[in-house]
């Protein structure tokens, strides 16, 4: 008797850890992959801003205007 409740008690916890573990990936998954587009993007206007004899202050607008807003307001969903 008392081996199927420890029996019963390890399945249980596995099935809570396993409903656990696909929360996490189905929450963070997503965001992950939002914070690496925004990485890339951040990389992208780094390399447009550091060039002479462009106005960086209108790139970082178009930037945050075009992708970071949009971006954060994804990842606040």
């Amino acid at each position: 008797m008392q081996s199927l409740r420890k029996e019963y008690e390890t399945l249980r916890d596995q099935a809570a850890l396993n409903h656990l573990q696909r929360q996490i990936g189905e929450l963070h998954g997503p965001l992950l992959k939002l914070i690496q587009y925004g990485n890339a993007i951040n990389e992208v206007e780094f390399a447009k801003t550091s060039k002479e004899g462009i106005n960086a202050d209108e790139i970082r607008s178009y930037f945050a205007e075009k992708y970071y807003l949009p971006l954060n307001t994804q990842i606040s969903d």
